[in-house]
């Protein structure tokens, strides 16, 4: 089985880092390896959590919309690469 690399990590202003993932082995929507995907799993690596998320991380199954609020509350993307925004697609 062959494995998908891992997106780097996303810096958000307030400090919090983020790994957002998506791929067959993944907890996301579609959960395969080509896209374009709807949700994405995520972890906060460094940072509050979202309890309004669940109580486990990685959280999965997370909208793209849900992801874009959370980095828009904490100040917008420092570094790293939203990969996930060339791949939008609405429900």
């Amino acid at each position: 089985m062959a494995y998908r690399r891992l997106h780097p990590r996303i810096t958000l202003d307030d400090g919090t880092e983020l790994s957002v993932q998506a791929s067959s082995s993944h907890y996301c929507s579609p959960k395969d390896d080509v896209g374009p995907y709807v949700s994405l799993e995520v972890l906060i690596e460094v940072g509050k959590p979202c309890p309004s998320w669940g109580n486990h991380q990685p959280y999965g199954w997370v909208s793209i919309r849900k992801l874009e609020c959370l980095i828009a509350r904490r100040g917008g993307i420092a570094f790293g690469d939203p990969w996930w925004r060339n791949q939008w697609t609405e429900v």
